[in-house]
């Protein structure tokens, strides 16, 4: 079935350029053209007058897709592509029966359970690795099951991070992950496409010994040339600093929020935050610094950034925690176009897609009241989403999550 958006504003994010007055025509899951208004179509319409279609958010670093209210959450704040960046073995199981364009739910990826080296992981889902040939099978066995990437823990011992990342790129999948400190650079790049946390990468030990933005360029010069990708999450390290020293404050300030999350939600982040404590990973606010430099120093390096927030960890909530990144961001000095490109045509890049509102392009867009590179908070409330040509709309998110907590 078709649909157009009819005489809305286009922000395609090919450039800074906006197309007024357009008629974006969707045929099921791809755009098949955009047309000045006044062309008549056989489609179902979406009135767009006065309003501006803008390519889908993506978040690229998440947890718990699966859970109850995810999904919705996601959509509801324009979000219409997500990497699971690790869940329990049965989020292979909620694949196979929600389908992008179909269900209610956006587009994604998903890693499965982390691989992990320790006694005790951090993740209870995790799979603990011990020796090359259990790292490699373990890759074998996430593939058969349904991964489509895997996520890798600089806890795993040095020979084990790398047979695990050599399997995978045999078997096809990409490889995302922490930096690992007991590789050196040339290594690292070469076994990760995708760095997670800049916070991690201001734990490297060689930014003890040398200048931090020698070492930074040093790194991203690297990662340039071999197109690999940085997804900063400078959100969830800087509200894990404050769960540290302030969980009950945060609790109060977001009820809210609170009200969508589990019954067991809280207890769990305090036993989180416990456990960071007790590996001697406790949040400073020295080093929280560095990583915003680094995030910044990268981007002025030419490294691409892709936006992702770290939702399902303490306080750091599925959705409107993107915004919250995007504004981190910002507060670099990153110009606002740059960073709305890390959560649109960056990752798209990526993972070999386009980004942007162009003929062909998947149909993954949100329908907003403004212009989002001059107002860029008008991003928070789409009025429409669309998943693959389908088409929610803002009502219909929020009467399901209604539904939802009345049952």
């Amino acid at each position: 079935m078709k649909t157009v958006v009819q005489d809305v504003s286009v922000v395609p994010m090919v450039d800074s350029d906006v197309l007024d007055h357009m008629d974006v025509v969707l045929d099921r899951e791809i755009i098949k053209g955009l047309y000045p208004t006044g062309r008549r179509h056989d489609a179902a319409v979406v009135d767009g007058a006065g309003k501006y279609l803008f390519p889908g958010l993506s978040d690229m670093h998440i947890h718990g897709l699966e859970r109850p209210n995810s999904p919705e959450l996601f959509l509801l704040n324009g979000i219409t592509f997500v990497r699971d960046m690790g869940s329990r073995e049965t989020i292979f199981e909620w694949k196979r029966k929600h389908v992008p364009g179909r269900d209610c739910v956006p587009d994604y990826i998903v890693s499965g359970p982390i691989l992990e080296g320790v006694e005790d992981p951090l993740w209870e889902f995790s799979i603990r690795v011990s020796g090359e040939e259990a790292a490699r099978r373990a890759v074998g066995k996430l593939q058969e099951g349904g991964a489509d990437f895997v996520k890798l823990y600089h806890t795993m011992e040095k020979k084990d991070f790398t047979a695990a990342a050599d399997e995978a790129k045999r078997l096809g999948m990409q490889v995302a992950g922490h930096p690992h400190s007991g590789l050196d650079i040339q290594n690292l790049v070469y076994t990760l496409g995708s760095f997670e946390h800049a916070y991690m990468v201001a734990m490297r030990e060689e930014y003890t010994k040398y200048d931090s933005k020698w070492c930074t360029e040093r790194l991203a010069n690297r990662m340039k040339s071999n197109r690999r990708v940085l997804c900063p999450t400078l959100l969830v390290h800087k509200r894990m600093e404050r769960a540290q020293r302030d969980f009950e404050g945060l609790v109060a300030e977001n009820r809210g929020e609170l009200a969508y999350a589990r019954q067991d939600t809280q207890d769990k982040w305090r036993e989180q935050i416990a456990y960071l404590k007790s590996k001697g990973y406790e949040i400073t606010e020295s080093r929280l610094k560095l990583a915003d430099e680094i995030t910044g120093w990268m981007h002025e390096t030419g490294v691409s950034l892709i936006a992702g927030t770290d939702a399902g960890n303490p306080f750091v909530f599925p959705g409107s925690s993107l915004h919250e990144e995007i504004e981190c961001l910002m507060e670099l000095g990153i110009p606002q176009y740059d960073v709305l490109k890390m959560t649109t045509v960056n990752p798209a890049r990526f993972f070999g897609r386009s980004g942007t509102i162009t003929a062909g392009s998947r149909a993954s867009l949100v329908l907003v009241e403004n212009n989002p590179l001059r107002k860029v908070e008008t991003l928070r409330n789409p009025t429409d989403v669309f998943v693959r040509g389908r088409h929610f709309s803002r009502g219909e998110l929020e009467g399901r999550l209604v539904k939802r907590a009345g049952s």
